[in-house]
C-alpha cells in the first residue's frame, strides 16, 4: 500500500535534501559575505578600511558569540597604546617626540648609541631583534658578580 510507498520514497530521498540543503545554506553564506563587505558602515574611520569577510562562515560564527572579555588595555575602547621609553643595560631612552600618538620613538641618545660600536650596540639590537620577533621583551635581571657583558637588561613595549 501507500504506506510501503511513503517509506520508500523517504528512505530514496533522504540523502537528496541535505545534500540540497547544503548548497543552499552555502548560496546565503556567500550573499551574506558580499553584504558584510559593501556595508559602508562598516568601515575604520581612522584608516579607512573597508569590513573584509574571509570566510564564508562568517555570519554563523558572529551569532554565536555570547561574551566579550576584554584586558583594559584599550581593545573595546580605542585607546592608542604607544611606546614611550625602553632600558636596556641600564641606560634609559625616552621617547623625545611631540607626544602624538601618531609620532614616531624619537630619541637622539638612542640613534647615537645604535651608530657607536661597542657592547651596548649590540645589546640594542639584541632587544630590538627580540621585540620584532616576539612582540614583546622579557625583563631579565643579572648578578652584578656576571661578566660586564651581562647586565640588567629591561624593555616595554606598551
Amino acid at each position: 500500500g501507500w504506506l510501503a510507498y511513503l517509506f520508500t520514497f523517504i528512505i530514496l530521498f533522504n540523502n537528496l535534501v541535505p545534500i540540497s540543503l547544503y548548497v543552499t545554506v552555502e548560496f546565503c553564506n556567500v550573499f551574506q559575505a558580499a553584504l558584510i563587505n559593501r556595508d559602508k558602515k562598516m568601515i575604520d574611520p581612522s584608516t579607512g578600511t573597508p569590513a573584509l569577510c574571509r570566510s564564508t562562515n562568517l555570519c554563523q560564527e558572529l551569532g554565536q558569540i555570547e561574551y566579550i572579555f576584554s584586558d583594559k588595555t584599550g581593545t573595546l575602547t580605542q585607546n592608542l597604546m604607544t611606546f614611550k621609553s625602553l632600558s636596556v643595560g641600564g641606560t634609559v631612552y625616552t621617547d623625545e617626540g611631540p607626544g602624538t600618538s601618531e609620532s614616531d620613538f624619537e630619541c637622539k641618545a638612542l640613534q647615537a648609541a645604535l651608530n657607536t660600536p661597542g657592547v651596548q650596540r649590540d645589546r640594542l639590537r639584541v632587544f630590538f631583534e627580540v621585540m620584532a620577533v616576539a612582540h614583546t621583551v622579557v625583563v631579565e635581571q643579572f648578578d652584578d658578580e656576571d661578566d660586564d657583558d651581562e647586565s640588567d637588561t629591561t624593555g616595554s613595549t606598551g
